[in-house]
């Protein structure tokens, strides 16, 4: 359980990281940060839509570098693809872009 919701199953492939803070996705997306933690360290994440399809936002606290992380369902999607669903459905540009999953090039 994750703050009284369970985390979607198969919703953990980490496909990009986002330069967005935290307090620009709860004002961009309405959603609400939750502390949780993993085997790695504590995290703040939170659950977005993107034409009904999910997603979380993620960040570590200990990560060095701003932004944040964005995790997808692991199914058979190309995940180029569903950066490019998140990004046009919320109209983000690809510039917000720090990082991307090697096999979405």
């Amino acid at each position: 359980m994750t703050g009284g919701k369970a985390w979607p199953p198969g919703l953990c492939r980490e496909i990009a990281v986002i330069d967005i803070a935290e307090d620009e996705a709860v004002r961009q997306f309405g959603v609400n940060f939750r502390d949780d933690r993993d085997d790695l360290d504590d995290f703040r994440f939170a659950f977005v839509q993107a034409g009904g399809r999910p997603y979380a936002l993620q960040r570590y606290r200990r990560t060095p570098s701003a932004g944040l992380t964005l995790l997808a369902m692991d199914d058979d999607r190309v995940p180029s693809d569903q950066i490019d669903h998140f990004l046009s459905h919320h109209g983000f540009d690809r510039a917000l872009l720090r990082w991307i999953v090697p096999d979405s090039l």
